[in-house]
């Protein structure tokens, strides 16, 4: 067999195992056993996701974590399996770093070892192994490194990289919201290793989130961008109650800047441990993203983002259909039928024609058209 079997999963509320042989027995009895994953175990698999998106060259990345979350939820399983190559020690440790970080139990197979909260290891003896394993690749990584100032781990970076950033955005109004005291509708929308950045405009508020990924040399930047708007959500919070659709939510309107399927070409991103380049991918966003957002402070600047030609990734997005007829509606947008139509041959709207709610989606067309009423 060419790959190692690598198990984690969340001990909180169960018994923490003492020997190796108990390690063990839980892996296979959780991986057995069907249980809506918990909050932690679903945030480590969307981070080792998002690390396959940001190395789509990596084979061996996209073998172990592409497609993670999905396969997560679809098993509903109380543990996660992965499959790692062998010999992938640098995987393995990316997986261990993300699971401790979220007090996660990691079981390896192979290795005959597990990894418990706190840096605890069982079997003990392992625990010097593994530190000289550690020790070795952060020399190798120092022997490459250009500068001994210059972050070598995913921490350091995103504590290095985030004041440089967080520096440029100010500069365009967007400040950084505290993670502790986030309210409830944003405590659980950045990830552990993503930061929240808002700025107040004419019609509600603006958010990037920024994650911090990579290992070095290769560290990388993502950013998303999504967007809330009291004008437009009284009507969508209307329709949520009236109609049994499934569109959920305050955001009225979401992007991806440079993730997979994003505004830009991620693929070429690699930022490397240098501020030359944190400074580029600063230049990039002003150039390239953050003018869409100064267009969309307005309803008419929003309509022209969501329904306009100004780029073809931001119109038309499949989970925001109410909010781009709302909008349309309230600006008195001429070519509302035309945007329905357009609506209509969406996957979302079709998904919902196949459940049988094409009679409820026409009623909601109807309300958006009847009752929302003009603002400029």
């Amino acid at each position: 067999m060419n790959v190692s079997f690598v198990y984690v999963w969340d001990f909180k509320g169960r018994k923490i195992p003492q020997t190796i042989r108990e390690v063990a027995e839980q892996a296979f009895a959780f991986y057995s056993q069907k249980e809506e994953p918990s909050h932690a175990l679903l945030s480590f698999a969307k981070q080792m996701q998002a690390y396959a998106d940001q190395h789509l060259d990596d084979e061996d990345m996209q073998e172990v974590f592409a497609g993670l979350v999905d396969e997560l939820t679809a098993e509903n399983k109380a543990a996660l399996r992965l499959e790692l190559p062998r010999n992938s020690e640098n995987l393995l440790r990316m997986v261990v770093e993300a699971a401790e970080a979220r007090g996660l139990i990691v079981y390896d197979e192979d290795g005959g070892m597990a990894f418990l909260a706190h840096g605890i290891m069982l079997p003990s003896f392992m625990e010097k192994e593994w530190a000289k394993l550690i020790a070795q690749q952060d020399e190798e990584e120092k022997q490459r490194s250009p500068s001994p100032n210059l972050p070598r781990t995913e921490k350091q970076f995103e504590v290095w990289a985030g004041a440089i950033i967080r520096e440029g955005l100010s500069k365009h109004g967007f400040i950084e919201l505290d993670k502790s005291s986030l309210d409830e509708s944003l405590k659980n929308r950045p990830e552990p290793w993503e930061r929240l950045y808002q700025r107040d405009v004419a019609i509600g508020r603006q958010y990037l989130v920024i994650a911090y990924c990579g290992r070095y040399p290769q560290f990388v930047c993502r950013t998303r961008f999504f967007m809330k708007s009291p004008v437009v959500y009284q009507y969508l919070a209307e329709i949520q109650k009236r109609f049994m659709l499934g569109f959920t939510g305050e955001d009225v309107f979401y992007a991806d800047f440079d993730y997979p399927n994003g505004l830009i070409d991620s693929y070429d991103l690699n930022l490397g441990a240098s501020e030359s380049a944190v400074s580029q991918y600063i230049d990039l966003l002003e150039k390239k993203f953050l003018p869409l957002l100064d267009i969309a402070t307005d309803l008419v600047g929003l309509d022209r983002i969501m329904n306009g030609n100004i780029h073809d990734k931001l119109r038309n997005k499949n989970i925001y259909q109410p909010s781009r007829l709302i909008v349309a509606s309230l600006v008195k947008n001429p070519n509302f039928d035309m945007l329905v139509t357009e609506s209509e041959k969406s996957r979302a709207w079709s998904y919902k024609v196949l459940d049988g709610k094409k009679s409820e989606l026409d009623q909601m067309v109807n309300y958006i058209r009847t009752e929302v009423k003009g603002e400029v």
